[in-house]
């Protein structure tokens, strides 16, 4: 399917104003990242980076990096690998043990397979342990 730019910000707002108090900040720049991957498929690489970039949040709103696996799959979508292997290991690093480790293993989750051939998919397997 196409990506709807502007759907996509109109779903942003209102996932943003219907989501509770104390989640708000962090679904919404949840929302914020997949936001960022439609302006990507868009070819708004750009505005795609500055949007992904925008959604990054501190410990206190993401304590599990959750938001750092959304960016790397994100970032993959848009070509931006070095920066996808980066996200991935920060969410690794933060989550050790983790089913993400699994899926980096022979049979690569189909997020990470346009990761595999990368010269630096190694750093994050190596994160895993």
């Amino acid at each position: 399917e196409s990506p709807d730019v502007i759907e996509a910000w109109r779903l942003h707002e209102e996932l943003t104003r219907l989501a509770p108090e104390p989640v708000r900040t962090f679904q919404s720049n949840r929302a914020l990242m997949v936001v960022g991957g439609v302006l990507g498929r868009a070819g708004l690489q750009d505005s795609a980076r500055a949007v992904l970039t925008r959604a990054r949040t501190d410990g206190d709103i993401d304590p599990t990096s959750e938001l750092a696996l959304i960016e790397a799959y994100m970032r993959v979508i848009i070509g931006d690998h070095d920066e996808a292997i980066e996200r991935l290991k920060r969410f690794l690093l933060t989550n050790p043990g983790s089913e993400a480790d699994s899926e980096l293993d022979e049979d690569v989750f189909w997020w990470w397979r346009d990761l595999r051939d990368h010269p630096r998919f190694d750093e994050v397997r190596a994160a895993t342990g």
